[in-house]
């Protein structure tokens, strides 16, 4: 017990040293941080799609209708509340659903 935090560090540095002398005697080590990474050759992408896509935002260029980096207030408009999310079925939709939303009926 101290309340002299360089003896506390003293301390705590004999501690863990005492550890790390107890796994080396037991045959083992700590184990570190790690990551691996699996390379696997990928089922690849569907030609004819792309091929649609392609032709797709050919049209839009040819047209001046890129509908990016900005999209227009229509399409801001036609594109919102669109999105499922919380998607259905999941538990943050349940909860959404169990929210009671404030009636205007001050009764």
């Amino acid at each position: 017990m101290t309340d002299n935090f360089a003896v506390h560090l003293q301390l705590a540095e004999d501690l863990n040293l005492r550890l790390i002398d107890i796994v080396r005697e037991a045959g083992t080590w700590f184990a570190i941080p790690s990551r691996t990474i699996k390379m696997e050759k990928a089922e690849g992408f569907d030609a004819q799609r792309r091929t649609e896509v392609e032709e797709i935002v050919a049209q839009w260029r040819k047209e001046d209708q890129l509908p990016f980096p900005e999209l227009s207030d229509e399409e801001i408009a036609k594109l919102e509340d669109s999105l499922d999310y919380p998607p259905q079925g999941s538990p943050q939709a349940q909860k959404a659903m169990n929210i009671k939303r404030p009636t205007s009926n001050p009764e």
